[in-house]
């Protein structure tokens, strides 16, 4: 399995389903520190990064949408959205 099959929503929820994780002491989480943490981690991406994974992520845009929107190549959208994957994956696990 590769680091970016965690980010597909359908292998997410899968996963969910069959290990729920619950912490042993409830962790309170307001909307402005998720919010604010989540600016500054996407600060740390190049801007194509950003658009690319806003798209495909939040829209769920198909890569050939993404590709049009960037004026890249699908293939090129790829490459965008599995680097800012990773770069967030390692921001969030450093921080």
């Amino acid at each position: 399995m590769k680091i970016w099959d965690f980010w597909q929503p359908e292998r997410f929820h899968a996963m969910r389903r069959l290990s729920p994780a619950k912490p042993s002491v409830p962790v309170p989480v307001s909307g402005d520190w998720m919010s604010h943490t989540l600016s500054e981690a996407l600060k740390h991406l190049t801007a194509n990064e950003r658009a690319a994974l806003l798209l495909r992520d939040v829209e769920q845009r198909p890569f050939d949408s993404v590709a049009a929107q960037l004026g890249c190549s699908a293939q090129t959208a790829r490459l965008h959205i599995a680097t800012g994957r990773i770069k967030l994956l390692r921001y969030f696990e450093t921080n």
